[in-house]
């Protein structure tokens, strides 16, 4: 009985997942990641951010100024942020991210005794 209820629910998980995937949102999404990775600038700034992030943390640990590699990521984030590519993905990881959020928020829901 036990079984036949958790592959009952592994289902309709399975339900939630594929209509997500076939979701003009998600789908949006992914178009936007791909043309995102296949951009001129974007892939640079974003892996030039990750390693100034990575040193800020080395250098923070080490008991260092880290003022000058701030600066340089705040301007790193204003010039990903001028690009509307950029910030079209963004928006479309915001409402995916929002459908998630109600999707956990009404599973959770279920189980408040």
């Amino acid at each position: 009985m036990e079984s036949l209820l958790n592959s009952s629910i592994l289902e309709k998980v399975e339900e939630i997942v594929d209509t997500v995937r076939e979701s003009s949102q998600y789908q949006n999404y992914l178009m936007l990641e791909k043309k995102m990775q296949s951009h001129s600038k974007i892939p640079k700034l974003i892996s030039r951010i990750k390693e100034l992030q990575k040193k800020a943390v080395r250098l923070e640990s080490q008991g260092h100024d880290i003022s000058s590699v701030e600066t340089e990521l705040l301007d790193l984030h204003h010039q990903l942020e001028s690009i509307p590519l950029y910030c079209d993905f963004i928006s479309a990881q915001e409402e995916l991210n929002e459908i998630f959020s109600r999707i956990k928020q009404s599973i959770e829901s279920l189980f408040q005794f």
